[in-house]
């Protein structure tokens, strides 16, 4: 099976762009019993990056409800709730199309794809009679337990919803009045890339003729079972309630001997240093996520210990201040987003001091998407 990639963001062909056809003349394609035809268009593309487990797609499941104006009231059970595999033979095009009949008016429409990776057994999403249900679904990254499998990539787990949309008699899709042709999944993980400036001196606490050796580093305090869905607090109270990634070894990683009564300064910047983590908005802030990074130097065993958030280094949320006072922050200052890139540039400025110098929060550009085409008579 051939798997492929989906072209995401401003890269995107025009493909979808001419199968809309500004320069064909619309008219009505509504159906006497008030429905129209709903495609969903996906790009594909091979070569280099096809196996980039951050875009791939094994499987995408589309569930919708009708809704009034505005998403707020769903009514009955779903219209439509189908998994599709997006694997079909390749072509001259090379796309992946989804035909569907869906009734005019007010929808909200639910995007899960790669549902099988980590979905907390058990869980059939082909009975899922309302979208509350889809709140109360949990992720499982405990390998111990069943349906555990501890495993953030490949085929990573993707969400989205799109309530008070609206599709009109010309089949046009609406997102919040807007017309739309671009559905975006999140990713449910979030990115965390490491990144280490260093500058220091004697009066740091240096002694003449040390060298710092980082030996490896980690993620701690990530949580076994987070919710599928966006923005639900995770309620783990106890510390078997989260788990750690696997150390990544830091070999050459050295900041270099100091000479007396120099300063000096050095860069470590690599694309290799990275960890995913499942979203993590802690209800217990006592099991705030943060990277351990850790190394020797003249003798000593050095750990650095850096909590992460979305406020990690903004205003008075320094490291030093969130690590004493972690229990009084507000929750979203150490939440860890789903589908965020987060890069962290941290500043060792002594045995035991670290401070970080930048964090850059970055989500754009980190949406696989689905293109939306409209059918003509």
């Amino acid at each position: 099976m051939i798997m492929k990639k989906i072209i995401y963001g401003i890269t995107l062909p025009l493909l979808a762009l001419l199968l809309a056809g500004s320069c064909v003349k619309e008219k009505k394609i509504v159906s006497d019993n008030g429905e129209v035809p709903l495609s969903l268009l996906f790009p594909l593309s091979r070569g280099v990056g096809d196996n980039d487990p951050e875009f791939m797609m094994e499987t995408l499941r589309v569930i919708i409800f009708r809704s009034n104006p505005g998403g707020v009231a769903e009514f009955g059970a779903p219209i439509l709730n189908k998994l599709y595999f997006p694997t079909a033979p390749a072509t001259e095009a090379d796309i992946y199309v989804i035909n569907e009949i869906v009734p005019v008016g007010g929808l909200n429409i639910y995007l899960i794809a790669n549902e099988t990776s980590n979905l907390n057994n058990p869980v059939n999403l082909n009975n899922i009679n309302s979208s509350s249900e889809l709140k109360d679904i949990k992720l499982n990254y405990d390998p111990g337990q069943s349906g555990g499998t501890n495993k953030l990539s490949p085929y990573i787990l993707m969400y989205s919803e799109y309530k008070g949309a609206d599709i009109d008699v010309n089949g046009v899709l609406r997102i919040g009045g807007v017309p739309t042709t671009i559905l975006e999944v999140e990713r449910t993980i979030a990115k965390i890339t490491v990144q280490v400036e260093c500058t220091y001196s004697q009066v740091n606490g240096y002694l003449p003729g040390t060298t710092i050796i980082l030996t490896d580093a980690k993620i701690v305090s990530m949580p076994y079972h987070p919710y599928l869905t966006p923005n639900q607090a995770y309620g783990g109270f106890a510390s078997g309630d989260y788990f750690e990634s696997s150390s990544k070894s830091l070999t050459g990683w050295n900041i270099p001997t100091m000479d007396t009564g120099n300063e000096i300064s050095f860069k470590i910047e690599t694309e290799d240093l990275f960890f995913y983590m499942p979203e993590h908005i802690p209800g217990n802030r006592k099991y705030y996520t943060y990277l351990e990074l850790k190394g020797v130097a003249a003798g000593m065993i050095l750990t650095y210990k850096v909590p992460l958030g979305n406020g990690l280094g903004t205003g008075i949320y320094t490291v030093s201040y969130l690590l004493e006072n972690y229990e009084t922050v507000p929750t979203p200052i150490l939440t860890v987003s789903r589908n965020t890139h987060y890069t962290l540039k941290l500043n060792i400025k002594g045995y035991g001091l670290l401070d970080a110098l930048e964090v850059v929060v970055k989500a754009k550009d980190w949406k696989p998407t689905i293109e939306i085409i409209k059918e003509f008579e």
